[in-house]
C-alpha cells in the first residue's frame, strides 16, 4: 500500500499526466502552454472544507483535514509551503512528446521534505540545482526558483520553467477550487493537422467496415469529411475551453462549469450568438412539477454552414430511409409506399425546422401511480405533421392489432389532441403508469406536442397550459432540472423489495434536492453549467453505501 505522505507529495505531480514520454524531449525556442491545471491554495482549500462541512452537517471537517496533515507529518507544521498560493501544472506539446511541470507555491522544498518521514523525503542531486527524489516509484526530479518548486518526470523539462505560475492560471484559482483550461490558439497549425488527419483515418476505417453492410459509402464519406472540417474549423477558432469545480457557501452548493470561447467574429463565435436567454413558447415544462424536465431554445438562423450540413444530412437520412423500407419483407408495396410519403413528410419538416430562425423544444417526465412522459417542439409545419401521422398510426394499427385512435377527440388552447388508449398487460409496468397506456399527440401549425404514461391526455394539457403561463418568462437558452427526492420517493413507493432501502434517501431529499443545468451566453462563447444543492450532496454518502453495496439478489 502506498504511504499517504508519499501520495500527498506525489499526486498532485501526475494529475494530468495522459501521456509517457518515451525518449527526452528537447526544448525550441517556443515552447507554449497549451494548458493549465490549477488547484486553489491551501488556505481556500481549508476554506472549502470548512464551506463543505456546513453544507453536509459536518462543521468539523476542516479540523478533521488538518489532524490528518499532522498525523502524515509526525505532528509537525507543514514547512515551507506558501499557503496563499494555488497549485498550478503547466502542460506544454515539447517537439516529441506533450509533459507537464508541476508548479508548487513552496518556497523551501528541503524544508518541506523535513515535515514527511525520512524515508520519502531522500534525495540525490542531480545537477544544475535538479534534485531527483528517490522515494518516486518513477523518475521525479524537482527544482526551486523564485518562490516556486517545480516538478516534472525529466530533468529535461525543468531548464525552461514557468516565469510566473499564478499569472499562467489567471482566473481559475480565484473562481474554482480545481480547473483546468486548454489554450487552443497556443496548439501550433501542424498538430492540429496531425489530429485532424487522425481522426479522418479513424473514420475512413469505420465507414470501410459499415460499406460492406451495404451502407451508402459515397454519401457517409461525404457526410465524414463534412464533419471533419466542421471540427477543424472549431477547433482553429476556439480561444480555450474550461472546465472548473466551485464551490458556492451562500447559495450552499456545488457546480461544474464547462465554458467555450471563440476568436470574435468568427463563424464558431456567430453561432454562439444563438444561446441568448429570451421568451420561449415552451418553457412549461419547467413549470409542471416534474421529477426530470428540460427546456431549450435558439436564436436566429443556423450560420451558411450549418445549413449546408443540415441539408447533406436530409439527403443521406432520406436515402437510409427509402433503403430500408424497400428492404422491408413484412410491408406490402403498398404500406412501402404509404411509410415513404409519411415519413418523407416528417422529415422534410424536421429538417426545415432544423434550418428555421428560431427553435424551441422540451420534455418532461412526471413520476407518480400514473407516470408520463411529454416531450414538444416548435415545427415548421403543425399541419404537415398531423397529416403525415394519421396514415402510420393507422397502418401500424392494423399491423400491430392495437385500437385505432380517437382522432381530434379533443380541442384544447388551440391544439387538436388525438389520443389512443393501449391496454397495459405486464403487471411490473401497471405499478408505473397502471392499467392502460394513454397516448396523445396535440397539434397546431406551429408546435406539436407527444405524451405517453398512464396519464398521458391530462399530461400534456398541463404543459401546453404552462407554456402559455410562461410564454413572457425569459430563461436561459437551455436549462433542465433532475427532483433526485421525487425519483427517490418514486422508488420508495413502486419497489416493493427495495423500497426500504431507499426510504432514508428520500428522507434526505424533501428539499433543495435538485441537480441542475443550465447554458448561458458569454462574450465570444458559451458557459455550461451543472449545480448540486445543498441535500443531494449531503445525501452523497449514504447514496453511494446504499447504491455501492449492490441490490440484493431476487430468489
Amino acid at each position: 500500500m502506498r504511504h499517504p505522505a508519499r501520495f500527498l507529495l506525489l499526486s498532485i505531480c501526475s494529475l494530468l499526466l495522459f501521456t509517457d514520454p518515451l525518449t527526452p524531449i528537447v526544448l525550441g525556442d517556443d515552447d507554449p502552454s497549451v494548458a493549465v491545471v490549477s488547484i486553489s491554495s491551501y488556505d481556500k482549500l481549508m476554506g472549502h472544507a470548512e464551506v463543505v462541512g456546513e453544507i453536509v452537517g459536518f462543521p468539523q471537517a476542516q479540523q478533521m483535514i488538518q489532524l490528518q496533515i499532522m498525523q502524515l507529518t509526525g505532528g509537525k507544521p507543514l514547512a515551507g509551503l506558501d499557503q496563499t498560493k494555488p497549485i498550478v501544472i503547466d502542460i506544454r506539446l515539447g517537439q516529441a512528446q506533450p509533459y507537464w511541470i508541476a508548479c508548487l507555491p513552496v518556497t523551501d522544498f528541503k524544508a518541506l521534505l523535513g515535515s514527511i518521514p525520512p524515508p520519502l523525503a531522500e534525495t540525490e542531486d542531480a545537477g544544475d540545482g535538479t534534485l531527483l527524489l528517490k522515494a518516486a516509484e518513477s523518475p521525479m526530479y524537482a527544482k526551486s526558483q523564485g518562490g516556486w518548486t517545480f516538478l516534472s518526470d525529466q530533468k529535461e523539462h525543468l531548464t525552461k520553467l514557468p516565469k510566473d505560475p499564478v499569472a499562467l492560471a489567471g482566473d481559475l484559482a480565484s473562481k474554482y477550487v480545481m480547473a483546468g483550461r486548454v489554450n487552443m490558439q497556443n496548439i501550433p497549425a501542424e498538430k492540429r493537422a496531425e489530429l485532424m488527419g487522425f481522426l479522418e483515418l479513424m473514420s475512413q476505417l469505420q465507414l470501410a467496415g459499415a460499406g460492406e453492410a451495404g451502407v451508402d459509402l459515397e454519401a457517409q464519406q461525404a457526410m465524414m469529411k463534412d464533419n471533419i472540417a466542421r471540427l477543424k474549423k472549431w477547433v482553429d477558432e476556439t480561444v480555450d475551453v474550461t472546465f472548473g469545480v466551485a464551490i458556492n457557501g451562500d447559495e450552499k452548493n456545488v457546480h461544474i462549469d464547462f465554458l467555450t470561447t471563440a476568436r470574435a467574429k468568427t463563424q464558431t463565435a456567430n453561432s454562439y450568438q444563438r444561446f441568448q436567454t429570451g421568451k420561449s413558447a415552451h418553457a412549461g415544462f419547467l413549470h409542471v412539477d416534474a421529477a426530470i424536465a428540460g427546456a431549450f431554445h435558439l436564436t436566429g438562423q443556423p450560420a451558411d454552414d450549418e445549413i449546408k450540413y443540415i441539408d447533406a444530412q436530409e439527403k443521406v437520412t432520406r436515402e437510409q430511409m427509402v433503403e430500408e423500407l424497400e428492404n422491408a419483407n413484412d410491408l406490402t408495396d403498398g404500406q412501402k409506399e404509404v411509410a415513404k410519403q409519411s415519413l418523407g413528410k416528417l422529415m422534410k419538416v424536421m429538417f426545415d425546422t432544423l434550418r428555421a430562425d428560431n427553435f424551441e423544444a422540451g420534455f418532461a417526465l412526471m413520476l407518480n401511480k400514473r407516470s408520463s412522459i411529454v416531450a414538444g417542439a416548435q415545427v415548421s409545419d403543425g399541419d404537415a405533421v398531423e397529416s403525415a401521422l394519421k396514415p402510420l398510426i393507422q397502418m401500424a394499427s392494423e399491423q400491430v392489432g392495437i385500437p385505432e385512435p380517437d382522432w381530434e377527440a379533443e380541442n384544447h388552447a388551440f391544439y387538436r389532441i388525438h389520443t389512443l388508449n393501449i391496454p397495459v398487460p405486464d403487471e411490473d409496468s401497471k405499478k408505473l403508469i397502471g392499467e392502460q397506456l394513454e397516448v396523445a399527440v396535440a397539434v397546431n401549425a406551429e408546435s406539436v406536442y407527444l405524451a405517453m404514461g398512464g396519464n398521458g391526455i391530462a399530461a400534456i394539457k398541463r404543459v401546453i397550459d404552462a407554456s402559455a403561463k410562461a410564454s413572457d418568462e425569459v430563461t436561459e437558452s437551455a436549462e433542465a432540472v433532475i427532483q433526485v427526492g421525487k425519483i427517490m420517493q418514486f422508488a420508495v413507493e413502486v419497489d416493493e423489495e427495495n423500497g426500504a432501502m431507499y426510504l432514508p434517501i428520500a428522507g434526505m431529499l424533501q428539499e433543495k434536492d435538485a441537480v441542475r443545468y443550465g447554458i448561458q451566453q458569454i462574450e465570444n462563447g458559451i458557459q455550461a453549467r451543472i449545480t448540486m444543492e445543498q441535500n443531494i450532496l449531503r445525501a452523497m454518502p449514504l447514496m453511494s453505501m446504499t447504491f455501492g453495496a449492490g441490490l440484493p439478489d431476487k430468489d
